[in-house]
């Protein structure tokens, strides 16, 4: 009998101590999008990129923080507009989310979030990634299964199915193709500059 028990609350510790571990790479219930948009500058000859995003999202309880994935991406200009605007602060962590703090209470509501972003490209066929051929730089992007959140600020997770709208400015020699129908194309001087839905 002595046994048994020892062998059922240890297999109890375990299966509370992989739930907490697990937890830790799933982001709060506190907040769920709506839609987002996104904009990336991209040039292949370059070793960074940059872009700007904004998330339409519905606050559900309140909170000081809002989560969402992030890996190797440096957020700044954080802007949360809605009932009451907030500045926001950010924190990267080592499990794929970013932590965005507001110093007052954030009460439920919809909200848009929108920041400034910087990253390096991935060299290792994921995210947004620049690989060489021939000599020649090209970028891609492998966003399966969770890896758009290397590119960008995401609610990166199965159960957020949203719109986005991704532009894309590039420089006006390179090609720029999608998976998904351009709605436009601004020409500009240098850049090319096409937007999918």
């Amino acid at each position: 009998m002595y046994r048994i028990v020892t062998a059922t609350l240890v297999s109890l510790a375990c299966a509370a101590s992989y739930q907490a571990q697990a937890n830790e790479y799933v982001l709060s219930k506190v907040a769920k999008p709506i839609s987002q948009s996104v904009a990336l500058t991209l040039d292949p000859n370059k070793d960074d990129f940059f872009g700007n995003t904004s998330i339409k999202l519905e606050v559900l309880s309140a909170t000081q923080q809002l989560q969402l994935n992030g890996v190797a991406y440096l957020p700044s200009n954080i802007q949360l507009a809605g009932a009451k605007d907030c500045s926001m602060t950010s924190k990267q962590l080592e499990t794929g989310i970013v932590l965005f703090n507001c110093a007052h209470e954030i009460t439920p509501g919809q909200y848009t979030l929108s920041m400034d972003f910087e990253a390096p490209y991935n060299r290792q066929s994921v995210g947004l990634y620049k690989t060489m051929d021939g000599g020649l730089p090209y970028l891609f992007t492998q966003f399966e299964m969770s890896d758009a959140r290397r590119a960008f600020p995401v609610f990166d997770e199965p159960e957020y199915k949203i719109p986005f709208q991704v532009t894309i400015t590039a420089p006006k020699t390179d090609k720029v193709y999608s998976n998904t129908p351009e709605t436009k194309n601004n020409d500009c001087r240098q850049y090319d500059n096409p937007c999918f839905c």
